[in-house]
């Protein structure tokens, strides 16, 4: 499954393309320097449905980014919850 990593040249760029691989995916670069019209496109060709990114704001949803499962790198692990049920 591609994953898209919303990075510059940064440590998250490196982290969110190992998080990607070490998943059993594949990574597609997005600068965040990128045009918003090659960023949809990419994201479109792709049809990736997962974006990791260290450059949105919480709660910023960008155009291209609309249908993704979106993910901040910055943020810290996700919550897990286990039931016990």
């Amino acid at each position: 499954m591609p994953v898209g990593v919303h990075a510059g040249r940064s440590p998250e760029l490196v982290i969110g393309a190992l998080a990607a691989l070490w998943a059993g995916g594949a990574y597609l670069p997005l600068d965040p320097s990128y045009p918003e019209e090659r960023l949809a496109h990419m994201v479109r060709a792709s049809g990736m449905p997962v974006l990791l990114s260290a450059s949105l704001q919480a709660g910023e949803s960008p155009a291209w980014a609309a249908g993704l499962r979106a993910l901040r790198l910055d943020a810290g692990p996700p919550a897990l919850t286990v039931d016990h049920g």
